[in-house]
């Protein structure tokens, strides 16, 4: 059986997904009104770029948990099966000891790529938390832009907060759930 994970490893320096992302958490740093409009959409496109790096490494973490426990499952149903009877068997109970080994080595590879629950937690919270910055970052750019600009290019209402808190909220739910 191989434990190897879902995933690879590249652009992570300890192993464990997403505590070295190309673009850490908060590296882009928040600016004052600019004001050129070029600015402004560079700097638009910086925040995209970023929120987009943290929703893959969201994606890629909850691809690698999906087939750790997807393996745990397995193994737990073929534990399941195995024939409960009156009378000893020492087939039966030398293959549920070797599913049993396999499960703890599969819990160990899990924890040793991915952390424990709670790092999994607070990563998936820092990127939800950073991920609503980057948002309101951009909303406020966005109405920034739109002020300035003579025929406003994006229309700004309550309906665009509305999507970034429902967009946080799924976040949030798939942190609880997951």
């Amino acid at each position: 059986m191989s434990l190897h994970s879902y995933g690879s490893r590249e652009g992570s320096m300890s192993g464990r997904s997403g505590e070295c992302s190309p673009v850490p958490v908060g590296s882009i740093p928040r600016r004052g009104l600019i004001s050129g409009s070029k600015e402004s959409t560079g700097y638009l496109e910086e925040l995209e770029k970023e929120r987009s790096l943290l929703l893959a490494e969201i994606e890629k973490e909850e691809k690698e948990k999906d087939w750790y426990y997807a393996q745990l499952q397995n193994l737990t149903k073929r534990i399941d099966n195995l024939p409960l009877t009156e009378n000893f068997s020492l087939q039966t109970d030398m293959t549920r000891r070797q599913l049993e080994y396999e499960a703890r080595q599969i819990r160990s590879a899990m924890e040793e790529q991915l952390g424990t629950c709670q790092d999994m937690e607070k990563r998936a919270q820092m990127r939800v938390v950073r991920i609503q910055q980057i948002e309101k970052e951009m909303l406020r750019l966005r109405q920034h832009l739109h002020s300035q600009a003579a025929e406003p290019e994006v229309s700004l209402s309550l309906f665009d907060l509305e999507t970034v808190n429902v967009f946080s909220a799924l976040l949030i739910l798939i942190i609880w759930t997951g």
